[in-house]
């Protein structure tokens, strides 16, 4: 299992047009991963699910990626809140 802490730098944060991207990222790959924030799960392999945590800028996030290709998830993930997100 592998744990990554991110923090929303959009200024929109994880809106509808980012969380649709990362949805799309998250279901290329076949591991299991869940979005914490604030104590409550959310699926990233769904919008609603997404669009309901509310992810503001500055929100912190973690994602729990466990399966046998987590760590290829993970980078991707971690180029996703570190590059995308912003740019969306």
């Amino acid at each position: 299992m592998i744990i990554r802490e991110y923090t929303v730098l959009a200024p929109e944060g994880l809106h509808a047009r980012p969380a649709k991207e990362l949805t799309r990222l998250a279901k290329r790959f076949t591991s299991s991963i869940v979005m914490k924030k604030d104590g409550v799960n959310y699926d990233p392999r769904s919008l609603i699910g997404l669009v309901t945590a509310q992810a503001t800028y500055l929100s912190a996030v973690s994602m729990e990626i466990d399966g046998e290709d987590e760590q290829s998830l993970a980078e991707a993930l971690d180029h996703f809140f570190a590059e995308e997100v912003s740019r969306l």
